[in-house]
C-alpha cells in the first residue's frame, strides 16, 4: 500500500527531492534522461527535486531507475553520503 503526501517517514517532499537531486547529479544523470526513461516531462523531475510537487511514486520510480543503470559500488558510495 502506497503512503501518500510524503507521510512515509523519510522527510519532507523538499528533503526527499534534494536527496533525489543529489543521487541523480552524483551519477552524472540529467533530468531529461530521468524524464525520458519514466515517460514524464523533465519539468516533473525538477518539481519533485525542488519540493514543489509531492509525487512519491514517481520519486520511487526515478530512484529505482537510477539504481538500475548504476553499479552496486556507486550505490554504496551514495548511501555513505546520506
Amino acid at each position: 500500500m502506497a503512503i501518500r503526501n510524503g507521510g512515509n517517514g523519510r522527510g519532507t517532499s523538499g528533503e526527499r527531492g534534494a536527496r533525489l537531486r543529489e543521487l541523480r547529479t552524483g551519477h552524472g544523470i540529467i533530468q531529461q534522461q530521468v524524464g525520458e526513461a519514466l515517460c514524464v516531462p523533465s519539468s516533473r523531475i525538477s518539481e519533485i527535486e525542488r519540493g514543489k510537487r509531492d509525487l512519491p511514486e514517481l520519486e520511487r520510480r526515478a530512484i529505482q531507475w537510477i539504481h538500475s543503470i548504476t553499479s552496486p559500488k556507486q550505490h554504496t558510495q551514495t548511501l555513505d553520503n546520506v
